[in-house]
């Protein structure tokens, strides 16, 4: 259930297909200084996955970074009631007391983790992760990495959102972008880490070079504006 990606990191992975396209599914799990673990982006908590979790420390922080990945934190509390829920700025309730993510990371994970809030898309509202331990960066949807596989029509339909073999944000999160310049600042702090590897929530993990790839799948950012972008 988990495959170990890094220093103190691992992953559990669900296959999602759209049209025949394998867009995938994935959550990091990182184990925390203090032995606890770090969840980002949780998947359904089955059985087997919270063996699994069981054989590697204490789920302590389940976090959801962003609005679009916070559908199970009301399942985690369930099954960890002890467990710390965290979600992005403008999340609403879950069930469960959920607390915001800011630009400072948490007591609970400060000597494993930076963060920012990548400001500029409120819609999505996606805090980024940087897990100095492994030199990763920790993205969810702000950039999908797919091969292109699949059959022709899946190749085609998403095709129209995003480039394949092209690590990048899909074209409907570029289209959430409303502040460019608040995005460029929230960019050039996430630059300034000292990351190699990115790990995505949607296709393949980008193990090397992913600060020269995440710049230029942004540069988009200091472009003029056109509609059909």
């Amino acid at each position: 259930m988990l495959r170990e990606l890094g220093q103190e990191l691992w992953a559990a992975e669900e296959s999602r297909r759209v049209l025949g396209v394998e867009l995938g599914m994935r959550m990091s799990v990182a184990r925390l200084r203090s032995g606890g673990l770090f969840l980002h982006a949780p998947l359904a908590p089955s059985e087997p996955l919270r063996a699994a979790l069981g054989a590697l420390g204490e789920v302590r922080c389940v976090v959801a970074p962003n609005l679009d990945h916070d559908g199970q934190l009301g399942a985690w509390h369930d099954a960890f009631p002890g467990a710390r829920l965290f979600g992005p700025p403008g999340m609403g309730s879950c069930g469960a007391s959920v607390a915001a993510l800011g630009d400072v990371a948490e007591p609970e994970w400060e000597g494993d983790f930076e963060q920012v809030i990548f400001a500029g898309a409120p819609r999505l509202s996606e805090v980024v992760f940087y897990h100095r331990p492994s030199r990763s960066l920790l993205l969810a949807d702000l950039a999908w990495h797919l091969a292109a596989r699949g059959g022709l029509l899946g190749r085609a339909a998403l095709g129209l959102s995003m480039r394949l073999r092209r690590f990048g944000p899909p074209k409907q999160v570029r289209w959430l972008f409303s502040d460019r310049a608040a995005a460029q600042r929230s960019l050039k702090r996430v630059l300034a880490w000292d990351f190699d590897r990115v790990i995505v929530c949607h296709g393949a993990v980008l193990e090397t070079g992913g600060k020269q790839a995440l710049a230029r799948a942004y540069d988009w950012l200091s472009a003029p504006e056109l509609w059909w972008q």
